[in-house]
C-alpha cells in the first residue's frame, strides 16, 4: 500500500501464463465490453442511489508499463494493466478514505462510544482496516474477470474453418460465414435429422438445389456433386452412437445354426432337473458324533456341510440361498432333519473338498451316502 499527496493505493500482482499477450488481450476486451456501473460500484464496495452525484466510467490507455483499463467512481477507481507483459496488475486507488466504511468505535456528544458502521478516518489508526478494505476491492474485481467466458478455443477453431487447406493434393478454400451460400450450407448441417441418422451426400443436395444452379462452383468445391472435391463424409465423427465405434462390446454371432428346436428344448430344460437321493445311513450320519477334545460340539457332520456346498455349486447360490434350498428339500422329503445354517456352511466349507458335476443334455441324479461322497453324474438309462 503507498501513500502520495493524500492518495492511497493498493495493489496485487498476478503472473500471467502463456501467452501472457493474448490472455491480456481477451481479459483488457471483456472488461471494457462487460463491465457496468453496478459493477465499479461492487468493486468499490459503493453504492448508487437516486441522490448519487459522482461520476462513474472507464477508460482505455496505453502506458509504457502496459496497456491500462481503468473504471472510476468519484474519487476512487480500480484498474489493471498488464505491467511489461509479464504480471497483471490490480490496483484500487482513492484520495477519499472516507468513502469507504468500516464497523469501528464512534464516540458521540451525548452518551456512551458504540461501535457502528463509519467511514474510515485520515489516521495511522485506520491503515490496517483500509488496507483489507482496498484488497478486498481488488479481489472483488480479479473474481469478476476470472468469471468471464473464454473465446480463444472458439476463435482458434473459426480460424481452421476459414483458412484455405490442401486435401490430397488441392487446395481447398475455407468457409466464408457471410456468402448466403455457404449460409445455406451450415444451416442445412445443423438439422436434427443428421445428428441421428447420420449424414450422406445424397441426403445434402437435395437441400442445395436451389443454390447449385446459382453457384455450382461452391458445389464443386465441397465435393457435394460426387465427382469433384473431397467426400463429405468427414463429418461422420460427429455423428452420435459412431464415435465411439471401436471400443464398444460387440455381441459375437453364433457358430452353430440350431437346427432341431424340440431337442434344443428339451436339452435345456434337462439341464435344469436334479434328483436328490438320500440313503438310510445318510439320514443317520446327518448329526454330528459328539467329540472329547476341547471345544464346543459340532452338530452337523461333515457329510450335512458337503451336501449344502454340492448343491451350492450347482445352482451357483449364495450362502443364504443354500440355507433355505437344504430347508425345503428336508421338508419336502418328510425328514426331521436341521438344515446348517449359512455362517456354520461358509466357516466348515473352508476345510472340506467339493465336488462339482458338469452341465450336460440330461438330468442329473445325485447320491448322498453315509460316506460323505456324492455319486456323480447318474445319468438316467
Amino acid at each position: 500500500m503507498e501513500f502520495h499527496a493524500g492518495r492511497v493505493r493498493h495493489g496485487s500482482g498476478v503472473p500471467l501464463a502463456n501467452p501472457p499477450q493474448t490472455l491480456y488481450e481477451q481479459l483488457s476486451r471483456q472488461a471494457i465490453l462487460t463491465v457496468k456501473a453496478e459493477h465499479v460500484a461492487t468493486f468499490l464496495s459503493h453504492r448508487i442511489t437516486a441522490q448519487l452525484a459522482q461520476e462513474i466510467g472507464s477508460q482505455f490507455a496505453t502506458r509504457i508499463e502496459g496497456t491500462c483499463v481503468r473504471h472510476r467512481f468519484g474519487k476512487s477507481s480500480i484498474k489493471i494493466y498488464d505491467k511489461f507483459g509479464l504480471v497483471l496488475r490490480i490496483e484500487t486507488t482513492t484520495n477519499d478514505v472516507a468513502a469507504f466504511k468500516h464497523y469501528r468505535k464512534v464516540e458521540h456528544r451525548q452518551g456512551p462510544a458504540t461501535r457502528a458502521l463509519a467511514p474510515v478516518r485520515k489516521t495511522i489508526y485506520s491503515l490496517k482496516d483500509l488496507r483489507e478494505i482496498l484488497l478486498g476491492c481488488n479481489r472483488r474485481y480479479l473474481e469478476y474477470l476470472s468469471s468471464l467466458d473464454d473465446f480463444s478455443a472458439g476463435i482458434r477453431a473459426l480460424d481452421r474453418l476459414t483458412q484455405p487447406r490442401p486435401v490430397n493434393g488441392r487446395n481447398l478454400k475455407g468457409l466464408n460465414f457471410f456468402s448466403r451460400v455457404e449460409q445455406s450450407l451450415l444451416a442445412a448441417l445443423q438439422r436434427p435429422g443428421f445428428n441421428i441418422a447420420g449424414l450422406r451426400r445424397a441426403d445434402l443436395r437435395p437441400l442445395l438445389t436451389q443454390w447449385t444452379l446459382l453457384h455450382g462452383s461452391v458445389v464443386r468445391r465441397r465435393g457435394l456433386d460426387g465427382v469433384s472435391g473431397t467426400p463429405f463424409l468427414t463429418l461422420g465423427s460427429t455423428v452420435p452412437f459412431k464415435a465411439n465405434q471401436d471400443r464398444r462390446h460387440h455381441i459375437p454371432k453364433q457358430r452353430h445354426r440350431v437346427t432341431n428346436w424340440a431337442a434344443y428344448d428339451i436339452a435345456l430344460r434337462q439341464r435344469g432337473s436334479l434328483t436328490v437321493w438320500f440313503t438310510e445311513a445318510a439320514i443317520a450320519a446327518w448329526k454330528a458324533e459328539p467329540r472329547c477334545t476341547r471345544g464346543g460340539q459340532p452338530r452337523y457332520s461333515a457329510l450335512a456341510i458337503t451336501t449344502a456346498l454340492t448343491l451350492r455349486a450347482v445352482f451357483r447360490l449364495a450362502l443364504r440361498q443354500t440355507e433355505g434350498l437344504i430347508a425345503s428339500l428336508l421338508q419336502l422329503l418328510g425328514l426331521d432333519l436341521a438344515a446348517p445354517d449359512h455362517s456354520t456352511i461358509s466357516r466348515r466349507g473352508e476345510t472340506l473338498p467339493v465336488s462339482r458335476p458338469r452341465a450336460g443334455s440330461e438330468p442329473v441324479h445325485l447320491l448322498v451316502d453315509s460316506t460323505g461322497h456324492w455319486a456323480q453324474a447318474l445319468r438316467s438309462r
